[in-house]
């Protein structure tokens, strides 16, 4: 499976008492006291608008339901509440790539008996995908939710452009070519369908080879124009 910088500032208000819940062994929503964070979709993306992750890391993008239905005070729904465990048990905290989600957890809260979703994101490594949503503001409510299995998105919109194309050619030499455990005829195919269409970038990997070391090869080489090329891309 499996960089413009953002500045983010959480508004902590008041907020009531509660109680801290447990872990959802089946992901989806898990009850902390009386209110709720349920997970509606995750993602694995290479990009966030024009903002790249760092070297090594992808963004997981998360949509989330929050829930009061019954704190007399209104549960915080900002990002700097959020943090993620991995697999691997690294926690990693929210990434100020949120801001260039269309409905960021920014400055938000939920009244008794509202609901809300809104966006999360945050950079984990490649090899290591997120596997816990944990949800702390502090005052006394938390919950821990699991993560369903995320989908990989690619680039869309600008990547079948001429100056996209440009870019990618330049950087084929510095992305690889070809990848470890691939053969040029190998590279040559995934080199033409990511030429032709922006889903390339995802798709391509299983679709020029049946060997697992050029998959990943291809798949890395694919994290590496975005890396080189989102600039000249997402125009």
């Amino acid at each position: 499976m499996r960089r413009t910088i953002f500045l983010l500032a959480a508004a902590l208000g008041s907020c009531g008492g509660g109680s801290s819940g447990g872990s959802d062994a089946n992901g989806g929503s898990e009850t902390s006291g009386d209110f709720t964070v349920e997970i509606k979709s995750s993602e694995l993306r290479s990009v966030i608008g024009k903002t790249m992750p760092r070297t090594g890391r992808t963004f997981a993008v998360l949509e989330v339901t929050i829930s009061n239905q019954g704190e007399v005070d209104a549960i915080l729904a900002n990002g700097a509440l959020f943090s993620v465990l991995t697999d691997g048990a690294i926690s990693v905290p929210i990434s100020g790539a949120l801001a260039a989600l269309p409905s960021p957890c920014l400055d938000l809260s939920v009244a008794k008996g509202g609901k809300l979703s809104c966006g999360l994101a945050f950079e984990v490594p490649v090899d290591d995908p997120p596997a816990k949503l944990v949800y702390d503001d502090k005052l006394g409510h938390s919950a821990t939710t699991t993560i369903p299995e995320p989908t990989k998105v690619c680039p869309a919109a600008g990547w079948g452009s001429s100056s996209c194309k440009t870019c990618i050619g330049s950087a084929v030499l510095r992305c690889g070519f070809p990848p470890p455990g691939c053969s040029t005829e190998e590279e040559n195919c995934f080199l033409s369908k990511v030429q032709t269409s922006a889903s390339a970038l995802c798709t391509a990997p299983t679709a020029c080879t049946q060997s697992s070391a050029c998959m990943t090869g291809l798949g890395s080489e694919a994290d590496c124009f975005v890396a080189q090329c989102a600039s000249k891309c997402n125009q």
